[in-house]
């Protein structure tokens, strides 16, 4: 099945920063799409978006946000807020409704980034996958950050935090996961 990321720029990343983010992304799923199991799944590329995209069931979405006092998701689920410290640099919600696909909202919060150059796309890079990873598994406890894998599982990450083998076979295992991505934050977002 194709699938697409997509990154809603809400907090005007400029223009070479983004191309790094999604040049690191690019190359994280096309890794997992190189896993042969039997599935197709099909890496069609990252989209940075100002407007509610049109998504197919595959696809995912992170919104991308200067800091919590600017979140979207928290309109998705405003008991984000007990979840948030100082420390935390991106969150994702999951609203599950019996045996429907559940619903899951993502954000990172930019200026939690203090990297500049390429280690600043590959940190907001390695932070938007940690929190899809979050999304596409469903998982908001902190199972994610003990089973899946180190490398970008983790609960810490930074530019130096790299993708591993064990990343790639979690989030290939869970790619075929059904789950709607919420695009409530464009009407959300006041910019």
């Amino acid at each position: 099945m194709p699938y697409s990321v997509y990154l809603a720029n809400f907090a005007s990343i400029d223009e070479d920063t983004l191309r790094g983010v999604s040049d690191t992304l690019t190359r994280y799923f096309n890794e997992i799409d190189s896993v042969t199991d039997g599935d197709s799944h099909s890496f069609t590329g990252v989209r940075i978006i100002n407007n509610t995209p049109t998504l197919l069931p595959a696809d995912l979405l992170c919104y991308l946000v200067h800091d919590f006092i600017n979140s979207v998701v928290v309109e998705f689920d405003s008991a984000i807020s007990t979840r948030i410290t100082d420390e935390t640099a991106g969150i994702t919600s999951v609203r599950s409704h019996g045996s429907s696909p559940p619903i899951a909202a993502s954000e990172v919060y930019i200026d939690s980034i203090t990297d500049s150059g390429t280690t600043r796309s590959t940190s907001i890079a390695n932070l938007i996958f940690h929190e899809l990873m979050h999304n596409k598994s469903a998982d908001l406890s902190s199972r994610i950050h003990t089973h899946g894998g180190g490398g970008l599982a983790v609960e810490t990450l930074d530019s130096s935090s790299v993708l591993s083998q064990r990343n790639i076979v979690f989030m290939r295992a869970r790619m075929g996961n059904p789950v709607i991505q919420w695009t409530g934050g464009f009407d959300a977002n006041s910019w």
